[in-house]
């Protein structure tokens, strides 16, 4: 009689970038729908956090530091020993009731920005209602966290405040 259990729990998360239908890249559904399923497949620890809601002031700018200050949705802390070592999939969600009309996110002055695989130069905008995102490849192993790029920058555009949805996925 077999003794053992395997359990694969999949987490996914689908979205539609809003107002932007003539920009074909962006206007389809898109989200690492799949991809947590087939990291845990393959053995891998995956953590995933959730910084909902983040509301940021008028032109108020929030700094995402990966390395420190974070913890799943358990609780537990994703810091130190445990921090992330490598980033899978990172969504930005600006909320539709959001008063401000635009954040930015990647860009920024903070130093030390984790911007995957935007370039060092990357800044993208995000409307309200819309959604920002991407994931690696099931078959690549993510990218690099570390002292030089630690740090997901958000700032408000607007003169009002700003709510926005951040999903991390990544691993040791």
């Amino acid at each position: 009689m077999p003794t053992n259990l395997n359990l694969k729990i999949g987490v996914g998360f689908e979205g539609r970038a809003v107002g932007v239908s003539t920009n074909t890249a962006i206007a389809t559904p898109m989200g690492p729908t799949t991809v947590l399923t087939s990291l845990l497949g393959s053995g891998k620890q995956v953590y995933e956090r959730w910084l909902s809601p983040i509301t940021m002031t008028t032109t108020g700018v929030t700094t995402i530091n990966l390395l420190s200050g974070l913890s799943n949705p358990l609780g537990e802390s994703i810091s130190g020993t445990l921090a992330f070592g490598k980033i899978l999939a990172v969504q930005i969600h600006h909320d539709t009731a959001s008063p401000s009309p635009a954040v930015e996110a990647f860009g920024g002055t903070v130093g030390s920005l984790f911007q995957g695989p935007l370039g060092v130069t990357a800044a993208v905008t995000v409307t309200r209602g819309a959604c920002f995102g991407f994931n690696m490849p099931a078959s690549q192993t993510g990218w690099s966290v570390n002292s030089t790029a630690k740090n997901i920058e958000l700032r408000n555009l607007g003169t009002t405040v700003a709510t926005v949805k951040v999903l991390i996925a990544g691993i040791l």
